[in-house]
């Protein structure tokens, strides 16, 4: 058996062997195609054959592909002797001593422990669950100077304040136009880290100030696979703990995200299916009723873009039955609409005469939209894909679906929204549609297959005639149990 022996430190691995057949087995095991390759004019030209490998020439590949590797390597009967330089660095209990003002749950606790032991890799929890609290507490009991990287600034203030409200701990802002260092505790979009890297007048004092960083934690890790994220990663030398939280941190599956999330982070460490946090009382159980299809205008299949706005941005028949359904569901519970374009989400809005929350709302504006909707004072609300992650508003008990799309890891995010357990809430209500067309019905097939496939949602395809009967009705008695399913709402 030959021996290979894999050089590790905080950031890379490195392969030392001269054995061509070798390095091959390790270039194979790293390389994939990514999504979309074959649109590619450097692929249909003939210039690039569609793959990518994440081993440099020098024999480097990301660290938290060590395990993948050496498994690969036994494949063809050989041995990877691993030298390990990195260095755990020593706790300081004085840097963050304050204990949580709440007590965890028994699988908080079991993720804390198990992420502290292992050093890196993946918190794989549902939305939900109580994410942002087992990161909190991981950075304490590790003690040492914490980087969190989020991809948004509505999650940087949220991680922001949180940090304040259960541990007392004084968080850096850097984002949002702010750069203001924490006591041992910075929170960061990894935009503003980017930008300063790529700037010839900031990368210097950028690339020192990430180095006294010894523990990265990635919020929504699945954004990793994208290169300007993976560049940040790239400049934490001395990030000796690397742990990435997320509910979907593999997307679709693909090969192409796994290895490069895995790469900057580690293998999952902890995992909690929705169903675990239904039974921890995190979470309720969502009802997905999908209703179509619907009668009016066909889409234009000519591009999706005339599809798209053919078949739902401007699709009459759709976007009246979604304003009856919000108009109904006000009457029973708070509803949030979520929407992809800007036009579609403004002329909902318009429609219902609520507001809408986008990219371009200003930060304080949509601060207040959140809070009203959390004290009531807000029955509706409509919001772009800003909504998509890390919005913490437990008391929706609604969500219409009314962008399309097929990402399964996008619409599992966008139902956890709403699925967060309140005081009376026992189930989440949702509402998507059956599209029609090439584009959109390809669309529409692939969430029902993700739908269908999460032991969580309970699945209902209902006709229109169907939705009209329940509209007409004076009481609006939403169908909740198993049993109810059997009849029409």
């Amino acid at each position: 058996m030959i021996t290979h022996i894999i050089i590790l430190d905080n950031l890379w691995a490195t392969t030392e062997s001269d054995t061509p057949g070798v390095r091959q087995l390790v270039r194979d095991a790293l390389t994939f195609r990514p999504k979309g390759y074959v649109y590619t004019s450097a692929f249909r030209f003939g210039y690039w054959d569609g793959t990518i490998c994440l081993v440099k020439k020098d024999g480097r590949f990301p660290v938290g592909l060590v395990g993948h590797v050496v498994e690969s390597l036994k494949v063809g009967n050989i041995q990877a002797s691993i030298e390990d330089r990195r260095t755990r660095p020593a706790s300081n209990a004085d840097l963050f001593p304050l204990l949580p003002t709440i007590k965890l749950k028994d699988y908080q606790e079991e993720a804390v422990v198990s992420a502290c032991a292992a050093g890196r890799g993946i918190i794989h929890h549902p939305v939900g669950s109580g994410k942002t609290i087992v990161l909190l507490e991981i950075v304490r009991r590790l003690g040492v100077p914490a980087l969190v990287l989020v991809h948004r600034k509505d999650l940087l203030y949220q991680l922001v304040e949180r940090a304040r409200d259960i541990y007392g701990i004084k968080a850096g802002i850097v984002g949002d136009g702010r750069w203001e260092d924490g006591e041992g505790f910075t929170v960061a979009t990894f935009q503003t880290i980017f930008s300063r890297l790529a700037n010839p007048e900031t990368h210097k004092e950028t690339v020192e100030w990430l180095q006294q960083f010894q523990a990265v934690h990635v919020d929504e890790v699945h954004h990793v696979e994208a290169e300007t994220y993976a560049h940040v990663m790239q400049h934490l030398p001395n990030a000796y703990y690397r742990l990435g939280y997320s509910a979907t941190p593999m997307k679709s599956g693909d090969r192409g995200t796994y290895l490069n999330v895995v790469g900057w982070t580690g293998p999952v460490v902890s995992h909690l299916p929705s169903e675990g946090g239904i039974k921890a009382g995190r979470l309720v159980p969502a009802d997905v009723f999908v209703i179509g299809p619907l009668p009016g205008r066909k889409p234009i299949d000519l591009d999706y873009s005339r599809a798209y706005e053919t078949g739902i941005t401007r699709h009459e028949g759709r976007n009246t039955t979604i304003i009856l359904i919000t108009q109904a569901l006000r009457k029973v519970g708070p509803t949030l609409i979520l929407v992809e374009r800007i036009e579609h989400g403004q002329l909902l809005a318009d429609a219902l005469g609520v507001p809408f929350a986008s990219g371009s709302t200003p930060g304080d504006k949509r601060v207040d939209i959140w809070e009203d909707m959390r004290q009531g004072r807000l029955d509706c609300v409509v919001a772009s894909v800003i909504a998509d992650e890390g919005l913490d508003i437990c008391n929706i008990e609604h969500l219409i679906l009314a962008g399309g799309g097929r990402a399964p890891h996008r619409q599992i995010q966008r139902i956890g929204r709403g699925m967060r357990a309140a005081p009376g809430k026992d189930r989440l209500t949702v509402f998507d549609f059956a599209d029609a067309g090439f584009y959109l019905g390809r669309q529409y097939r692939s969430r029902l297959r993700t739908y269908k496939k999460e032991k969580a949602y309970q699945v209902v395809e209902i006709k229109p005639e169907e939705i009209k009967q329940w509209l007409a009705q004076e009481t609006m008695a939403i169908p909740h149990t198993r049993s109810s399913r059997e009849t029409s709402p």
